[in-house]
């Protein structure tokens, strides 16, 4: 079984401060303080100025995918946002990075689980007035 708080503790800490995140953090607008969750965005959505400065990361846990009524993995959503005078290109070129700091897994405090990234969609948050890059981390248990 997974350890949903364990594992989503794992999957923040690895953005914001863990030494495999650096990479990520550097093309931040504020670096660590520009990785936040979904919830503290939404809290922000009609004060952009009160925002860290963009590129700026938003992450969201999905529902946990059963099996069999076993846990098997979750999807954590990661809201990737930049000014839209600057277009896409800095928020696509977060995404190897952040593949790059869930390449070696990560442990939900008793089990080493898979990890993949996939780039979803582009969008214009119109609530923000910011771009969109939508990033995908795929947890399953191993």
């Amino acid at each position: 079984m997974i350890d949903v708080a364990a594992l989503t503790n794992a999957v923040f800490a690895r953005l914001e401060g863990d030494i495999a995140g650096n990479a990520v953090r550097a093309l931040l607008g504020d670096g660590a303080a520009s990785v936040l969750t979904a919830d503290r965005l939404s809290e922000h959505e009609f004060a952009r100025d009160l925002l860290p400065a963009v590129p700026l990361i938003a992450m969201r846990r999905e529902p946990i995918t059963r099996r069999d009524r076993i846990e098997v993995g979750t999807v954590y959503t990661l809201y990737c946002y930049d000014d839209p005078a600057i277009g896409y290109g800095r928020l696509e070129a977060l995404i190897q990075p952040i593949a790059g700091a869930f390449a070696s897994g990560i442990a939900d405090g008793a089990n080493l689980v898979e990890v993949e990234v996939q780039a979803g969609r582009q969008d214009r948050d119109s609530k923000l007035g910011l771009l969109l890059q939508i990033v995908e981390v795929v947890i399953s248990a191993v």
